[in-house]
């Protein structure tokens, strides 16, 4: 008999602990079914432990995912806090790669991203424990990242086209087609320097004119744009800003401001791929487009959207932000751009 087990024992407790035997003390029960607990009124149970039930239940990539972006950090979903959970990933010489994992509010979704790039060209093996749960899975890098085959100098003078309609509008992503019939002339973006320990990188943005042969060629009736120098330490990855660039569309500006590329030029040269780029347009002189006089013109039909325009750098309410990803530009043979 234990207190408790037996509520009208309880009742007895305060008055005659001395008296019940079931009130305090060890247990005095023999037999085959006694009762070994041998706990004392004053202890604590300080056994807190709970079964462990949290898994993994999605990832990205996926098994045997091909093309992974070295640079690109993966995704982990767990159906509970998991932060307790060990991850890793091993490339094919089974060399562990430097991770970052950073956990979301609810502690339930990782971003795994390499401290200092995947191995280009590589199976890489991710390794996930959690609880009783092992889970192992493999992804393959895509050749960008690998080293320069001529060094960082051999880049300057080259010149890439970038093709708005090629790229892909993660942002505003319910106006991605709107933009992309404004954003129809070609850049061309070309190195202009790189200092000679390469730990910094000069770019050159130009609009472009696209020939029937399917060539391009500077527009040398629009100024083009010297990005300030920028970090290129890490190359072949590159990541430039401009204050602002000016695109033309039938002959009306349409400034971005806060221009942002990045990059991974191709160990020969010949491309840079996994490309991303931002910045704020200014839609202010789209209207005569539309034949509206109203400089909100478009930033009323963006609110029907569900878009809100915000301020651009003079601080009127006429910009759209913009974000693509997945660009890849090639290299355009004998042009070099002036500037």
């Amino acid at each position: 008999m234990n207190c408790f087990r037996f509520g009208w024992t309880l009742l007895f407790c305060g008055a005659f602990a001395l008296a019940l035997p079931g009130c305090g003390g060890k247990s005095t029960d023999t037999g085959e079914e006694a009762d070994t607990d041998t706990d004392t009124d004053a202890d604590t149970d300080t056994d807190t432990d709970t079964d462990c039930e949290t898994a993994l239940t999605s990832l990205e990539p996926t098994d045997g995912a091909a093309n992974w972006y070295w640079q690109e950090a993966l995704t982990l979903v767990f159906d509970g806090p998991a932060t307790d959970a060990a991850i890793a990933v091993a490339d094919g010489e089974g060399t562990d790669i430097a991770l970052s994992v950073t956990w979301n509010k609810t502690e339930e979704m990782a971003t795994v991203a390499p401290v200092d790039g995947f191995t280009p060209s590589s199976t890489h093996t991710l390794s996930v424990d959690i609880c009783t749960q092992s889970v192992s899975t493999e992804f393959a890098t895509s050749a960008y990242g690998s080293e320069l085959e001529e060094g960082a100098a051999a880049l300057v003078g080259n010149t890439y086209s970038l093709e708005f309609s090629d790229v892909t509008i993660t942002e505003p992503a319910t106006a991605g087609a709107l933009l992309k019939t404004f954003l129809t002339e070609p850049l061309l973006i070309g190195v202009a320097s790189v200092d000679i320990d390469a730990e910094t990188i000069e770019l050159v943005a130009a609009q472009g004119i696209k020939l029937n042969s399917g060539s391009y060629e500077q527009d040398t009736d629009v100024e083009a744009w010297l990005f300030p120098a920028s970090d290129f330490s890490n190359n072949p990855f590159f990541e430039s800003d401009a204050d602002q660039i000016e695109l033309t569309y039938t002959d009306i500006a349409i400034p971005v401001d806060g221009f942002h590329l990045e990059g991974t030029f191709a160990a020969d040269g010949s491309s840079f791929g996994e490309g991303k780029l931002s910045g704020l347009v200014d839609t202010r002189y789209l209207h005569d487009l539309f034949g509206s006089d109203k400089k909100t013109y478009v930033c009323d039909l963006g609110f029907n959207l569900g878009i809100e325009c915000e301020a651009c750098s003079d601080g009127e309410e006429y910009c759209i932000y913009l974000q693509a990803e997945d660009i890849l530009s090639e290299i355009v043979d004998g042009v070099t751009l002036e500037y």
